[in-house]
């Protein structure tokens, strides 16, 4: 469904034409806790991505609605998934109906904790490097490993006669020997560039995209500011929700 179809779609208003109500839960993610807020953002912009939904629905018809820690188990899911990087939170039986906040807090947290455990917050398409390379033809092979701009995709063999203790001993002498010199370590919740503070920036666009599907500036700033202690999403001025707009419009355009 294309964006114009899909905020046809959501434009609703009641019978004397005032603006629709529209759960907090859709367009006020300020209370996500930091560690939550990458997931957050895969999970509510892969709500409107017909690659990502298309995906899951693949996915829950070959393995049905699997608990998460089940599918992070499952072989090689990138046969089912085809040439798609599904993040994991949106095997969840709420996605796509249901936003994020939805879900109760502990089981939010608890998810959030495992994957980060666990470290796989996606399931990697057929588990190949030729394919990877077939997605993303930029990649540069070095090492045995490719790299994108600042990420680098590697299959380590490991030796599971090794304690956890050797095993995170190699890997640390491998980052140590790997790790890019010119690419600097940041702070994830500090500075704009920052994953945490630019995934908040990008769900906030969303918020407003949504708003603004059901109502005009003026009635999105006046719905959201008595939650926000009067401040509002954004300001009362229309340019500010139109730049939102504009910001959420093409990330909704990338992920498809």
């Amino acid at each position: 469904m294309s964006l114009k179809r899909l905020g046809k779609a959501l434009r609703l208003t009641s019978a004397r034409g005032a603006p629709a109500v529209v759960d907090w839960r859709e367009w006020d993610f300020s209370e996500v806790p930091d560690d939550q807020v990458e997931l957050c953002h895969e999970y509510e912009y892969g709500r409107h991505s017909e690659q990502v939904k298309a995906a899951v629905a693949k996915f829950r018809r070959q393995h049905g609605n699997v608990a998460i820690e089940e599918c992070l188990d499952i072989n090689d899911p990138g046969n089912i998934l085809g040439e798609q990087l599904l993040p994991v939170v949106c095997v969840r039986p709420s996605f796509p109906k249901d936003p994020f906040q939805s879900m109760n807090a502990n089981e939010r947290q608890r998810i959030a904790d495992m994957l980060r455990t666990d470290g796989e917050r996606w399931l990697l398409v057929e588990g190949s490097f030729r394919k990877l390379l077939s997605i993303y033809p930029n990649l540069q092979n070095e090492y045995g490993s490719f790299r994108d701009g600042e990420t680098t995709y590697v299959v380590m063999a490991v030796d599971w006669r090794m304690n956890p203790t050797e095993i995170l001993g190699r890997f640390e002498a491998w980052l140590t020997k790997r790790r890019p010199k010119e690419v600097r370590k940041r702070d994830r919740t500090r500075g704009a560039g920052a994953p945490v503070r630019k995934c908040r920036a990008q769900l906030k666009a969303l918020g407003a995209w949504r708003l603004l599907q059901k109502m005009d500036s003026g009635d999105a700033w006046e719905a959201t500011k008595e939650r926000l202690k009067k401040r509002g999403l954004f300001s009362d001025e229309p340019a500010a929700w139109s730049r939102a707009r504009a910001t959420a419009e093409r990330l909704l355009a990338i992920n498809g």
